[in-house]
């Protein structure tokens, strides 16, 4: 970040994805990642206590803001997914 509290393009961006824990939800946000053409691994993260939600995170070379939203927003729009950070 500069001194302004900006970010600087291009960079490292960290996602971290949660989810409802169903069949089939990992190989969804894997082709979202795929059409945007993002190809990274996803780890694996908690599950929540009660065994509801499962978290992913991957960390991904972005261009500017526009590509960091665009895929944020991909992944929101999946309705498997409940969060993106």
């Amino acid at each position: 970040m500069t001194e302004e509290g900006k970010l600087e393009f291009p960079r490292v961006w960290e996602y971290k994805v949660i989810a409802v824990a169903e069949k089939g939800v990992r190989e969804e946000i894997a082709s979202i990642l795929h059409k945007r053409g993002v190809d990274v691994t996803l780890e694996e993260g908690r599950d929540s206590r009660l065994g509801s939600y499962k978290s992913f995170q991957f960390r991904v070379y972005v261009q500017n803001r526009k590509q960091m939203r665009d895929l944020g927003n991909d992944l929101a729009c999946c309705k498997k997914v409940k969060m993106v950070l």
